[in-house]
């Protein structure tokens, strides 16, 4: 199994979702910029 993670600034998360990735845990704010961590798992 293979895990990607990344931040995403809040307004690429539909971008992102499209690929695959889902949220998980809480925003935060970097840069003055909010973002949200999401991941990806695959099993290949």
């Amino acid at each position: 199994m293979k895990r990607v993670y990344l931040g995403a600034q809040k307004h690429a998360v539909g971008f992102y979702k499209k690929l695959g990735f889902f949220v998980y845990g809480d925003p935060y704010i970097e840069v003055n910029i909010e973002h949200i961590y999401m991941e990806k798992i695959s099993l290949g």
